[in-house]
């Protein structure tokens, strides 16, 4: 929620989320008419490996990251999953693709809750 004050308008942050939420929805469109990312976003996009989901407010993934533009640290908890693809190697989050190592354990990857 961002409060909207007469002489300043919207404060700056408005606009990361504008540009965060452009993004996805431009990638579920393109998902959804069957144009899957291209090899190249997917090259630089970070590397998730031992991951896991884990349900939060939303569900999201844990896992050891690798070339994450804004996380130095070994471990992460993604932003909210919005696409899975583990068959093709691709997660989608609120933020960005990741791409996808080996699930710390194959047999818990079934999704449960209403999930498709």
């Amino acid at each position: 929620m961002f409060r909207y004050t007469p002489n300043k308008g919207l404060p700056q942050a408005v606009f990361d989320d504008v540009r965060k939420l452009r993004a996805l929805a431009d990638d579920l469109e393109a998902i959804a008419n069957g144009t899957l990312p291209a090899p190249d976003a997917l090259a630089s996009a970070p590397f998730l490996d031992g991951y896991w989901f884990t349900p939060r407010q939303f569900l999201s993934m844990c896992g050891s990251v690798a070339d994450h533009p804004l996380v130095f640290d070994p471990m992460v908890t993604t932003s909210q999953l919005w696409v899975l693809a583990p068959e093709l190697g691709w997660a989608r989050t609120y933020s960005r693709f990741y791409r996808l190592g080996t699930a710390l354990e194959t047999d818990d990857l079934i999704i449960q809750d209403g999930l498709q």
